[in-house]
C-alpha cells in the first residue's frame, strides 16, 4: 500500500498533465458534438454567448480553440476600455469585438456597431440580442467617405472578407447603403460627448472610412485600432506613404504594432510604419498627449 502511495506521489506531475489533456480533449469534442446538433450554437465565449458558423474565420479560435479571437488585440481593448466610454466598431462582422467592448464600457457606455454584409449582420444582431446588452446600437450599413448606395464586393469563400474598395476575381458585387459617420450621428440625432475608441477592420477601406469621420476624431482623446496591410492599401488604390501621412495629418504620432501570429506588440513612431515587413498587423493609433494611450 505504501509503495502504491509513493508511486502516485512521484508521478503526480504526469497524472496532472494526463488529466489536463484528457479534459481539454473532452471539452473540444463536446463543442464539436454540440455544433453537429445545434449547428450555429450558441457557444460560450469568455463571459458571453455567440452564434458562430463553421465557415466564419474566427470559428476555430472561439469554438475549438481558447475562446479568443486575436487575443493580443482583445487584451489591449480590455485594458483600455472602462465604464462610460464610447466604442465604435466598423466592420463588426458577427459582433465579437462589439460584445467584448459592451462588457467593458458597461451600462453607462455606448457601442455603435456597423456591418454591411447581410448574413454577418444577421448573426451580429442575434448575438447582441442573445446577450441582452442594451448599450449597443447596430446598423446594417457600410461606413465610408461617401453617401448613398455603393458596391460591396463579397468573397464567396470567406465570411469575413468583403470590401467597398477592393474587388478580386470571383468576388460577388452586391449593393449596400453607405454613410459617413459624422452624417450618421447628425441624421439619427444621437448625441455623444466624445468617441473614446474606434476599431476598423474593412479590407482596405480604412482610409475612406477615416475620412468620413475625421470631424469627430480628437487624437488627444480618441484611440483608433485598425488593420494595416501594405498589400491591401495598394490594392485599394492608395500608397502606403499617403496612408501613413494622412494618419499623421489628423494628429496621430505613434502606433502600437500588434502581430497576432507572434503574439507580440511594440510601439513605433508613425514614420516607422513604412519600413514594416509585409504582412497584416493591427495598429493602435494614439497621440503622445492622450493619457489613456499610456497603458502599455
Amino acid at each position: 500500500m505504501n509503495k502504491i502511495i509513493l508511486i502516485i506521489i512521484l508521478n503526480l506531475g504526469n497524472i496532472y498533465r494526463f488529466y489536463n489533456r484528457f479534459f481539454k480533449t473532452v471539452a473540444r469534442f463536446d463543442k464539436l458534438i454540440r455544433f453537429r446538433i445545434l449547428k450555429k450554437g450558441p457557444y460560450k465565449v469568455q463571459d458571453f454567448l455567440m452564434f458562430i458558423e463553421p465557415e466564419a474565420p474566427m470559428y476555430n479560435e472561439l469554438v475549438i480553440g481558447n475562446g479568443y479571437h486575436e487575443k493580443c488585440t482583445t487584451n489591449l481593448i480590455n485594458n483600455y476600455l472602462k465604464d462610460g466610454m464610447t466604442f465604435i466598431d466598423v466592420g463588426a462582422n458577427i459582433g465579437y469585438f462589439t460584445l467584448v467592448a459592451a462588457r467593458k464600457v458597461e451600462k453607462n457606455g455606448r457601442v455603435f456597431s456597423f456591418e454591411p454584409e447581410l448574413e454577418n449582420f444577421d448573426l451580429l444582431s442575434k448575438n447582441v440580442e442573445l446577450n441582452r446588452l442594451n448599450n449597443i446600437t447596430f446598423e446594417n450599413i457600410a461606413l465610408s467617405n461617401l453617401e448613398g448606395e455603393i458596391v460591396l464586393n463579397k468573397d464567396p469563400n470567406s465570411k469575413g472578407r468583403h470590401s467597398i474598395c477592393i474587388s478580386r476575381e470571383g468576388w460577388v458585387p452586391i449593393r449596400c447603403k453607405a454613410m459617413r459617420l459624422d452624417a450618421y450621428f447628425k441624421k439619427t440625432q444621437i448625441h455623444i460627448k466624445q468617441i473614446d475608441f474606434i476599431k476598423i477592420d474593412a479590407e482596405g477601406a480604412e482610409l475612406a472610412i477615416l475620412k468620413g469621420m475625421e470631424n469627430l476624431i480628437d487624437p488627444k482623446k480618441t484611440l483608433i485600432l485598425l488593420e494595416f496591410s501594405k498589400k491591401l492599401i495598394i490594392e485599394s488604390g492608395s500608397t502606403v506613404k499617403d496612408f501613413v501621412d494622412y494618419l499623421s495629418e489628423i494628429g496621430y504620432d505613434r502606433a502600437t504594432v500588434i502581430n497576432e501570429k507572434l503574439q507580440e506588440k511594440y510601439v513605433v513612431d508613425m514614420s516607422k510604419l513604412l519600413s514594416l515587413e509585409d504582412g497584416t498587423y493591427n495598429l493602435l493609433l494614439s497621440n503622445t498627449k492622450n493619457l489613456s494611450s499610456n497603458k502599455e
